[in-house]
């Protein structure tokens, strides 16, 4: 005689299916860097809109209308991605079924506008770094090199988080455990 005489109460006994670890690692990483991210968007635009930096560089920004715009259009943008991060990150934490979507939405988005900032600093800030990269001042010169270098690795580091997003969120565990099949 089976302990349960009724077949259909052993998934309860059983409990929910357990949640993938890359879930978890995924939703914990996830809400990290949304904070990180609202933080540092906040600070950056504040100190975009206000206009005050004195080095070389952040006056040479001020000037040029299409990276202002870009600036402030691009931390309004990511911090709005930010916000569908942190709310994906939480509800994947639950296996919210919407979680999933939303997180596969933010890697697609995310990756996006990490291209799109790319090519405009390939076409617009570099153009701007070449003065100080060619000046005579030693700060001026290492500084310039540095941003050359730190913002394209960057952006390609950045763009890692949401590539695995991408990977994982797709396997079919992963959607079986959100609810979804296929």
């Amino acid at each position: 005689m089976p302990d349960n005489p009724i077949p259909y109460a052993r998934q309860y006994e059983m409990g929910p299916p357990p949640r993938p670890l890359s879930i978890s690692v995924l939703a914990i990483i996830g809400i990290i860097l949304a904070a990180i991210t609202l933080l540092g968007g906040v600070c950056g635009l504040l100190s975009q809109l206000s206009g005050s930096a004195a080095d070389p560089f952040s006056q040479a920004m001020q000037q040029s209308a299409i990276l202002k715009m870009w600036t402030v259009a691009g931390s309004v943008v990511g911090m709005l991605l930010a916000i569908v991060l942190l709310v994906g990150a939480i509800g994947a934490l639950v296996l919210r079924p919407w979680a999933r979507r939303a997180l596969v939405f933010y890697a697609a988005a995310e990756i996006l506008l990490q291209a799109v900032g790319l090519v405009i600093f390939l076409t617009v800030t570099l153009p701007l770094l070449r003065p100080l990269m060619e000046s005579t001042d030693s700060a001026a010169r290492f500084g310039g090199a540095g941003i050359a270098i730190a913002a394209p690795l960057g952006t390609i580091l950045w763009m890692i988080y949401p590539i695995f997003v991408l990977i994982f969120m797709r396997k079919p565990p992963v959607k079986l455990a959100f609810g979804e099949v296929g």
